[in-house]
């Protein structure tokens, strides 16, 4: 009856848990709905308006985006919408979601955009390592998608990023890549600039003649285009790396440079082109021209230090050809001087540019380690917690079993001690008063056993129970008057039996004469044991192993097979001092 009970309540839990869950999963559906409109509607802005999808992503809080996939493709949009405005991250807490989540989930496009932006952060924070090897990991996942513009822009970056490692063979392919690309794109004004990347870079390996080949591509792409300024710019490129080759004759340079200059509206020779226009007139041997142009070069304060030192060593060579050599010589201290300057500026920057680099590879260890800790320490909380919970179960599943076992014993001494005194009831004398009120007491023990049982039927703590029986149990055993009459009966029914222990065994106490008298009525034993609160059930093995020595008893004998053999000894002595003798 209380299995059943107990079954129905844990179904009824069960059932309850099923649909908990269900609600919960259904609210969550319904409230995600609209965050993927939100994200949708903000990834149809971001190419053309970022800003509006900023102002879009902007109404939601990432904090309270509960599932990793929502808050990863926040993550990634919103980095993607800051890289279209023309916000420069330097820090990766924004994208770091979306980095966690698509490393192990997500589409092979997702997590190439992720690797592309964070590739874009690093590179800048000025971590240049760590850029390149998250741009190359975006262009493995990119390389099986058909998205052809994110393919070009990944080469263009891992362009300028191999030039800022002087990486320049590595630079050009991947110029030429993001080149081809745009091509196939049919996205001109890209293709032109990574064409003047490309020409750039063989410039500084000498490459003469591919970077001219490279600077007229572009001239024409600028020029189809309309951006004359660029078309202009191409064409005086081309002049600066044809100055150092002897197939070109001086005046097709300077009709290349006249003509740029009226591409572009230029009415008279910038500063900047001056260095190329002492290098014609000195090949002219218009050394006069030469030096004018040389020392208006000098002039400007905004060149640079490398630019000046090749101006400086232009004008060496102008003072030489003009046999100016005193003048010549002080050209050569000069840029002596200024060439050393520069190389302890340059190697001061490399040694900046190494301890940062350095600075960064530590930091990224750090966090590596850091985030390592921190899911071990996860992992470790967890098993802990699962450990804990797990205990928790096993003892709550123990108390339940010992609960249902203490319920069993208490309702099968029940039977067993209603059963005994419904024979007692029998065997007594009613006209009796002792026996009567013996009776009465033994009537009211089994309506109160008989409440505690239908308490245990009807309450889910074992403590509760376990405690209401044992002060039931105490308040019986405090109270001497109910067990009386115990020694009266049993002395008046089986021939003087109390009288006879207590005058051969002097040294038995009354509880252990009341003990006897249970045992020669018959009650069984875990009936005796609880109504003298007994809870252990070795603790009246004790008190009979006690009795087995006052006695004198070997450990072989039985107290109720002595207690018989002391009965029949007596109604045989009543017998003979009777004068029947059988």
């Amino acid at each position: 009856m209380w299995s059943c009970c107990f079954l129905n309540q844990r179904m009824k839990r069960t059932t309850a848990s099923f649909v908990l869950v269900a609600a919960i999963i259904q609210i969550a559906c319904q409230s995600s709905i609209p965050i993927r409109e939100i994200f949708r509607d903000a990834h149809s802005r971001i190419d053309l308006h970022p800003d509006s999808a900023l102002l879009v992503l902007k109404t939601l809080d990432p904090k309270k985006l509960r599932r990793r996939a929502l808050r990863a493709r926040y993550a990634l949009l919103y980095s993607q919408a800051l890289d279209n405005s023309r916000v420069d991250l330097r820090s990766d807490s924004v994208i770091a979601p979306a980095v966690a989540y698509y490393s192990r989930h997500g589409r092979a496009e997702d997590r190439a955009y992720t690797n592309y932006y964070l590739g874009c952060i690093r590179y800048n924070a000025g971590n240049i390592d760590g850029a390149v090897q998250a741009m190359l990991a975006a262009e493995t996942h990119a390389a099986g998608t058909k998205d052809t513009c994110l393919l070009a822009r990944i080469c263009n970056c891992l362009g300028n990023m191999y030039c800022d490692q002087h990486r320049f063979e590595d630079a050009g392919i991947m110029f030429g890549n993001a080149e081809t690309y745009y091509q196939a794109l049919c996205d001109t004004p890209n293709m032109a600039y990574a064409a003047m990347n490309r020409a750039e870079v063989h410039s500084l390996t000498a490459r003469s003649a591919e970077a001219v080949g490279g600077y007229l591509r572009a001239r024409n792409l600028f020029e189809r285009m309309g951006d004359s300024m660029r078309a202009s710019e191409m064409t005086r490129d081309i002049v600066r790396e044809m100055l150092d080759r002897n197939d070109v004759a001086p005046d097709s340079l300077r009709r290349l440079l006249c003509r740029a200059y009226s591409v572009s509206g230029f009415d008279r020779i910038p500063c900047a082109d001056y260095p190329m226009w002492a290098a014609i007139c000195l090949r002219e041997k218009k050394l006069d021209s030469a030096r004018h142009y040389g020392m208006s070069a000098l002039a400007d304060s905004s060149v640079s230090g490398n630019k000046r030192c090749g101006m400086i060593l232009q004008m060496c060579r102008i003072e030489e050809s003009s046999g100016n050599y005193r003048t010549a010589t002080e050209y050569w201290h000069a840029y002596y001087d200024l060439f050393d300057s520069v190389v302890n500026c340059e190697r001061e920057q490399l040694v900046q540019e190494a301890e940062q680099r350095y600075r960064n590879r530590e930091f990224a260890g750090a966090d590596k380690l850091l985030r390592r800790r921190t899911r071990s320490a996860s992992i470790i909380w967890g098993a802990i917690l699962v450990l804990c919970l797990a205990v928790f179960v096993a003892i709550h599943v123990r108390r339940g079993r010992r609960y249902r076992q203490f319920v069993e014993t208490l309702n099968e001494d029940y039977d067993a001690f209603r059963n005994r005194c419904l024979q007692l009831a029998g065997e007594l004398d009613r006209t009796s008063a002792e026996e009567a009120n013996l009776l009465g007491v033994l009537g009211r023990l089994l309506t109160q056993f008989q409440h505690l049982l239908d308490k245990g039927y009807g309450t889910s703590s074992s403590r509760n129970l376990i405690n209401e029986f044992k002060k039931y149990a105490k308040s019986i055993g405090n109270d001497k008057s109910l067990f009386a009459d115990w020694q009266f009966i049993v002395n008046k029914q089986y021939y003087g039996l109390i009288d006879h222990l207590r005058k051969t065994y002097p040294e038995l106490t009354g509880y252990e004469l009341d003990l006897l008298c249970l045992l020669q009525l018959k009650f069984p034993f875990n009936c005796i044991r609880l109504l003298y609160q007994h809870e252990n059930v070795y603790s009246l093995y004790s008190r009979r192993t006690k009795l087995h020595k006052k006695l004198g008893l070997s450990s072989g004998c039985r107290l109720e097979d002595f207690l018989s053999e002391q009965v029949e000894r007596l109604k045989e002595d009543r017998r003979y001092s009777s004068g029947r003798p059988d």
